[in-house]
């Protein structure tokens, strides 16, 4: 759904539908609004300490993105976009948005993976990073 959007923001085009004019005068006001640029994602600054990344990923995988880099700044995330209190951009080297998952939250994301309880704790932590698309790579 929410990529559904950004191609709707970056073409105008809304397929079948056809829209009031009250709906496409918000959608072009958005189009000169909301960036789609997704690679890397477009960040933009909300205010002195608020800076959306616009990602269209979705809720879910927004959440899990937000959640994995809240040490480096992540606060909260929607479909559209994840929040940060720093610029993200500032952020050097990627390392730093690899995700810092404790021993709790590292158990509770591998539950619904097979033969999850078998693996060493550091092979146990890459295979749920690149399971749920944590990696900032």
């Amino acid at each position: 759904m929410a990529m559904a959007v950004r191609d709707l923001l970056r073409s105008g085009d809304a397929g079948v539908a056809s829209l009031s004019r009250r709906a496409a005068a918000t959608l072009h006001d958005l189009m000169d609004v909301m960036p789609t640029q997704v690679d890397p994602p477009a960040v933009q600054a909300q205010s002195a300490s608020t800076w959306l990344m616009w990602t269209y990923a979705g809720t879910d995988a927004n959440r899990r993105q937000q959640l994995a880099w809240r040490h480096a700044g992540a606060s909260r995330s929607d479909g559209l976009s994840i929040t940060w209190r720093t610029d993200p951009r500032a952020v050097v080297f990627t390392s730093d948005l690899d995700p810092v998952l404790g021993a709790e939250e590292l158990a509770e994301l591998a539950r619904p993976f097979k033969f999850a309880d078998m693996l060493p704790p550091d092979g146990l932590s890459r295979m749920v990073v690149a399971r749920l698309g944590l990696s900032s790579a």
